[in-house]
């Protein structure tokens, strides 16, 4: 099991569930594993996470302003690469008694919102983007807990890594979010 330490009632409520599904892995022979998955992002996304308005808004020439959070760093993670780690996890040989069930399916390193928003102005030429570098509260506490996640067992149990890169990520996103907008969406 991969040890760590939640902050908040997120992180602890998915550790929960996670001991849970090992119980009942351990005791009861039921099938389980569990995928971390970090900062999901592209076409579709509901959670903003700085990347969502930053393309969007570019693709509907629209300036973005937002005032905090450029040192904002996390694990962006493309979700085709999600998806495919799924997949892969469902079709997954059945693991023995104490195998490692929780993996990390994630890009594996972190990106900071105002390097989100430098790739946003290269991907979508003439996007009017403004981040602040400084921190709220929230922001500086949530960024000391920040750290890339270890994919080795999703290599390892999976044969899974990630396929997009962050830019590529983004590009493929400028262009589905672009043809959902000239549909008529």
């Amino acid at each position: 099991m991969t040890h760590a330490n939640p902050a908040g009632h997120y992180g602890t409520s998915k550790m929960a569930s996670e001991a849970i599904g090992m119980a009942y892995a351990e005791f009861h022979g039921v099938d389980f594993m569990a995928l971390r998955v970090t900062a999901i992002y592209g076409f579709g996304m509901r959670s903003p996470l700085h990347l969502k308005p930053l393309v969007e808004n570019a693709i509907l020439g629209q300036p973005t302003r937002i005032a905090t959070g450029g040192q904002m760093k996390r694990d962006y993670t493309h979700v085709l690469d999600c998806a495919r780690a799924v997949l892969l996890a469902i079709e997954a040989p059945r693991q023995p008694m104490g195998a490692q069930r929780v993996l990390n399916a994630a890009a594996g390193h972190l990106c900071t919102a105002s390097a989100i928003a430098e790739i946003v102005r290269r991907v979508i030429p003439g996007a009017d983007i403004e981040i602040g570098e400084a921190l709220s509260s929230l922001e500086a506490a949530n960024v000391k807990m920040r750290a890339p996640l270890d994919i080795t067992k999703a290599r390892e149990v999976l044969g899974w890594s990630p396929r997009w890169s962050i830019e590529d990520g983004i590009r493929e996103y400028a262009e589905r979010f672009r043809a959902y907008v000239h549909a008529g969406h």
